[in-house]
């Protein structure tokens, strides 16, 4: 596998002034002379080729839990699963091809990578005391970075800028440090790159909240309990900008106000209450007297005032009240033209997804596939559901063959068979078709069928390692030592990766790659054990 170790890169010393970084105007003049058109677009297609591989979704979430550990109270995790579940199957809005579907992970700041993978700090959840409208509110908001691919296009921009040409040659497969990375990007494009993708993904969010039929007061209630919690609940800046990968100089002479990528938040809720007024048809709106007092408005008559309680401030009361009346108001005028529009938008996505194109089509059904062994089979059925769509779908078998491995990892084993057996009667020269039938033969725990059919896969392709891996593995499982040593030869012979088959049949095909691998994992504990 080929490496590609951004840690490695990112670790010269960035010494730049606060004006030589963020100075320029927004968009390519941003990066100056630093990097052309030609190679952020190549960049680009790089960063969007790795955020559709399910391998590096997984990773980065992997990553990211290794680094920052996983929110260990339940209650914490429940919020934001209840809150991303709903978000997702009643939310309004339309996935990209070349996208992933979303997971996340729970350790006051959230993130969304270029592979759809959103990061949900534990601080997220107790700043806003579990208050489901307004976390909905953060998670709908990076779930639009996501769908605009803004998390791509900031990466290549950064990445660009920094790393050149260098990250051109870079595999879908690579390992990417993502923390590093990211704490690079927010340093390097805050303001100038970033900034008018926050503003876009604030009113987006709000529409895809409020089509999932969460509270339309939230986002900007959101914005008065996060501008609040920043002043005076705490003094660490870095809960909302990774900084690790500052030099001690740029802690220095860094203003964390001008490390933010994310606009000021009295800026955001301004724009988010003008977004619930137009929600509720122009006749409901917030006024801030001051940060203890807001009131709100019916058609231009003051209806109420507020003041913070025990539990909710002034500007949160009042923005959860308003957008209780506003859904009420919404719901008798209908979709307002904002709305109107973005269905427009949306739906030129789906159409767009609908009559993809052959290469799309095909990493839909490989990333379906890499979920199963990857060991989400939930999300592998999610995939293979988009596959189903297709108007253009250009191999049936493949596509059956896939889903039928993928029903069997969901123990669907009727459907599986189904779908396995129709797959080899389309095309029976296929290896990949028999192979898949095995293993859904092994999930179903008939060996001899298994066997049978990973054996005609080498029958058809001889020099393919996978079928020889996966009867080396078939057999040791079953406790057949010398058959699965012959197979793990075979496939080592034949992909020359000392990495490809287990360690302990490694040590005896092939004991010097055993000894440096085993050297080079001693090296890497170490160096974890470090961190």
């Amino acid at each position: 596998m080929k490496k590609f170790l951004i840690s490695v890169l990112t670790s010269v010393t960035l010494i730049f002034s606060s004006t030589a970084v963020f100075a320029g105007d927004v968009g390519m003049a941003a990066i100056g002379g630093l990097v052309s058109v030609a190679a952020y677009n190549a960049t680009l297609k790089s960063i969007l080729e790795l955020g559709n591989s399910a391998r590096a979704q997984v990773d980065s979430r992997k990553q990211d839990l290794d680094e920052n550990g996983e929110d260990k109270d339940e209650k914490d995790r429940d919020v934001v699963d209840r809150v991303m579940n709903r978000l997702i199957s009643d939310g309004k809005y339309s996935m990209r091809v070349n996208s992933l579907p979303f997971i996340w992970a729970e350790f006051f700041n959230a993130s969304c990578y270029p592979t759809d993978y959103i990061s949900v700090n534990r601080g997220l959840v107790l700043g806003f005391n579990r208050n489901e409208e307004e976390i909905a509110a953060v998670l709908a908001h990076e779930m639009t970075h996501g769908l605009e691919q803004h998390s791509a296009k900031n990466y290549a921009m950064a990445v660009a800028q920094y790393l050149g040409a260098g990250f051109l040659t870079m595999s879908t497969d690579a390992y990417i440090d993502w923390n590093r990375m990211s704490g690079m990007v927010n340093y390097s494009v805050a303001k100038n790159v970033t900034l008018p993708s926050e503003y876009e993904a604030d009113e987006l969010g709000f529409y895809i909240a409020a089509s999932a039929g969460f509270n339309p007061g939230g986002p900007a209630a959101a914005m008065v309990k996060m501008d609040h919690y920043f002043k005076y609940e705490t003094t660490n800046f870095l809960e909302f900008d990774p900084g690790e990968n500052l030099s001690t100089y740029d802690k220095r002479h860094v203003n964390p106000r001008d490390m933010s990528d994310h606009p000021e938040t009295e800026k955001r809720e301004e724009k988010l209450a003008e977004l619930l007024t137009k929600y509720s048809g122009g006749r409901v709106s917030v006024k801030k007297i001051d940060s203890r007092v807001y009131k709100m408005y019916v058609d231009g008559i003051e209806r109420e005032s507020f003041r913070d309680t025990k539990d909710l401030l002034a500007g949160e009361r009042a923005y959860l009240t308003a957008g209780e009346l506003a859904r009420k108001y919404h719901d008798e005028i209908g979709l307002t033209d904002e709305e109107k529009s973005l269905d427009e938008k949306w739906s030129a996505v789906r159409e767009n997804f609908l009559n993809a194109e052959k290469k799309y089509i095909q990493a839909v059904r490989m990333n379906a596939d890499a979920y199963v062994d990857l060991k989400l089979p939930s999300l592998a059925l999610t995939q293979i559901k988009r596959a189903e769509l297709f108007s253009n779908e250009d191999n049936p078998a493949e596509f059956l063959s896939i889903r039928g491995r993928i029903f069997a990892a969901n123990n669907d084993f009727d459907s599986a068979f189904r779908d396995s057996n129709k797959s080899i009667e389309l095309d029976p020269n296929n290896f990949a078709n028999y192979l898949n039938r095995a293993d859904v033969y092994k999930m179903h725990g008939d060996f001899d069928s298994a066997v049978a059919d990973a054996e005609k896969s080498i029958e058809l392709e001889p020099q393919k390692p996978f079928a020889y891996k996966f009867l080396g593995e078939l057999y040791d499982q079953n406790g057949n030592r010398d058959l699965a040593r012959k197979n793990f030869e075979q496939c080592y012979k034949i992909t020359k990766q000392p990495r490809s088959i287990p360690l302990e049949y490694l040590k005896e095909i092939d004991p010097k790659a055993a000894k440096t691998i085993e050297k080079d994992d001693k090296k890497s504990e170490k160096k974890d054990g470090r961190k």
